[in-house]
């Protein structure tokens, strides 16, 4: 029965620990989620705004002589920062680190100690049981 009761002792003490470091690596998470998406919200915005104008004065220049062209050019333009940029998000999303490694990690280190803890265990009463035989007892 000691057995269980350690080994509940462990299982709960180490499922506190381990919950409390999830706790802390999804706070971060979520902080570091929220800020890049406020600057890319922001840099985006900057962007589009700038792009327009800059479209804006391109078109105007070559208004009286070449618009369909001073079109068709700032369009193509815009079609090869979208597609440079798709490329560039799948790469990053394909590339991107594991969240919660950590804790994964130490969650399988816990797994392997308290599975050899278990069978140390198991193999000193195993030992005792047999060592506390002695010739003669089965006579």
């Amino acid at each position: 029965m000691r057995l269980g009761e350690g080994l509940l002792a462990i299982l709960v003490e180490s499922g506190r620990t381990r919950i409390e470091l999830l706790s802390v690596e999804l706070a971060a998470e979520r902080l570091r989620v929220m800020r890049m998406l406020a600057a890319a919200i922001i840099c985006s915005v900057a962007i589009l705004l700038g792009l327009a104008f800059a479209s804006f004065l391109v078109v105007a220049v070559f208004w009286d002589t070449h618009r369909l062209a001073a079109i068709g050019a700032v369009t193509l333009v815009y079609g090869l920062i979208a597609v440079a940029t798709a490329l560039w998000l799948r790469h990053a999303l394909n590339t991107a680190p594991v969240p919660f490694a950590n804790t994964r990690d130490t969650l399988e280190r816990d797994y392997l100690a308290l599975r050899d803890r278990l069978r140390r265990k198991q193999q000193d009463e195993s030992a005792a049981d047999s060592s506390s035989l002695r010739p003669g007892d089965f006579d």
